[in-house]
């Protein structure tokens, strides 16, 4: 299997508490559900291991809060290399009530990043990088990098042969496209920018993957379009639509669904599959990980159960 690495420039420490209700005055009485390293790269290479593959998450680290979140990935034997930067890495509180199954996730801005400590992320991800192996870059940019930052990590990743996955947003996104990039999953609001409004259907999805295709903008474009499902185009396979499958029960919660999604895909891509058919497994992926509370993933289990039940439409 090819390898993969994932970059997270803003990672957190994910705070899960479990109430059974929120009181607006007063006290309001909570239990630790979790404490565990959290952010859009490192969620991701945690997929890729609960599907059997390997990863390392490449990620910044500051302060004390940056020092618990190496000893929470160390504790989960998640392999990962931390960048020391100045600031404090940031904290997130996500809370689940149990009346009316409710959840908020609170998530404050996270550390400015100097020009140096940008450039050390990147050398930590590309050292070594072999040819044939996939890049994630996933996460919105914190303070500090230029809004290039993403696309000068394509751009330097493809140069030395990787595969390099996006999964980022606004002006980030934008000036990242077209530089090198492999695969691209904008989601349905995302492209309002392309094609100016919000994609409702599976056929505002294919305007939008056209038009990233023929600028060149990404070798595969997925367009996610909530729980109807992903648009999965190529230049050589044109348009698969996959529908998200029935789900066994109440959904909980969505905030490790687009984590998941891409977890999935980059593993059977770096198994050998085709877009479509890894994206599949990032349908189905995701579609199980709305069954868990919080930013938990996905189980592999009930993600198998689900991947049968994905339809594949050409």
């Amino acid at each position: 299997m090819s390898s993969i690495r994932t970059l997270t420039l803003n990672p957190t420490v994910d705070l899960t508490w479990q109430l059974d209700d929120l009181q607006e005055g007063g006290k309001s009485r909570a239990r630790t559900r979790s404490v565990v390293g959290g952010g859009g790269g490192i969620n991701v290479a945690r997929a890729v291991v609960e599907l059997g593959g390997a990863a390392r998450a490449v990620h910044t680290s500051g302060g004390q809060i940056g020092q618990r979140l190496g000893r929470l990935l160390d504790e989960e034997g998640l392999d990962h290399t931390a960048v020391d930067i100045d600031e404090e890495t940031r904290e997130a509180v996500i809370l689940l009530i149990d009346e009316g199954r409710r959840t908020y996730h609170v998530v404050p801005s996270g550390p400015r990043l100097s020009g140096d400590e940008a450039e050390d992320c990147l050398s930590a991800l590309l050292t070594d990088l072999a040819p044939g192996s996939y890049v994630v870059l996933s996460g919105s940019l914190p303070d500090g990098p230029s809004v290039d930052f993403y696309g000068e990590a394509a751009r330097r990743a493809a140069e030395q042969g990787a595969r390099v996955i996006l999964d980022t947003s606004g002006p980030a996104l934008e000036a990242a496209l077209g530089q090198g990039l492999y695969l691209t999953k904008p989601n349905r609001r995302e492209v309002a920018e392309l094609i100016g409004r919000t994609a409702e259907t599976f056929d505002d999805a294919r305007e939008a993957n056209d038009l990233l295709l023929s600028d060149g903008a990404t070798e595969v474009a997925i367009t996610t379009l909530g729980d109807q499902g992903v648009l999965c185009s190529t230049d050589d396979d044109g348009h698969v639509e996959l529908q998200t499958p029935p789900l066994p029960g109440q959904a909980v919660s969505d905030a490790g669904a687009g984590d998941s999604l891409i977890g999935a895909i980059v593993f059977r891509l770096a198994q050998g599959d085709a877009p479509a058919e890894a994206c599949a497994w990032g349908v189905a992926a995701a579609a199980a990980s709305v069954l868990t509370p919080g930013t938990e993933l996905f189980a592999r289990q009930q993600l198998e159960e689900l991947r049968p039940q994905v339809r594949l439409t050409g």
